[in-house]
């Protein structure tokens, strides 16, 4: 086997398991109506969702065949989903630490 043909098996499989995860957390969403969160109704979700899984299938096409741009696109496309993932435990973390921080303060009597 190739080198270059190694790496788009390498490629491929990622890009499997970056479906499968996305799937998993998409459909964890929906059940704690995340996208409600953010103003979104439920059909406008969907379609966001249906897109992002076209978008993923073809880019899956791509890097099966030895495209780059399938590689550019699955590599751009794992960076966005890390860079919102980061975002937002942050986000999460720092209104936990605010919270904490906060009662932890009121614990403690004053002199």
């Amino acid at each position: 086997m190739s080198q270059s043909r190694r790496w788009s098996n390498l490629v491929v499989i990622a890009a499997v398991l970056l479906t499968g995860f996305g799937a998993a957390h998409l459909i964890d969403d929906f059940l704690y109506d995340i996208p409600a969160d953010f103003g979104l109704s439920n059909e406008f979700s969907q379609v966001l969702v249906i897109v992002y899984f076209i978008i993923t299938s073809l880019l899956l096409v791509l890097a099966a065949r030895g495209s780059k741009a399938g590689y550019i696109g699955n590599l751009g496309l794992g960076l966005f989903l890390l860079v919102g993932i980061c975002s937002s435990t942050a986000a999460k973390v720092s209104l936990q630490a605010r919270g904490v921080a906060g009662c932890s303060r009121g614990a403690w009597p004053s002199a």
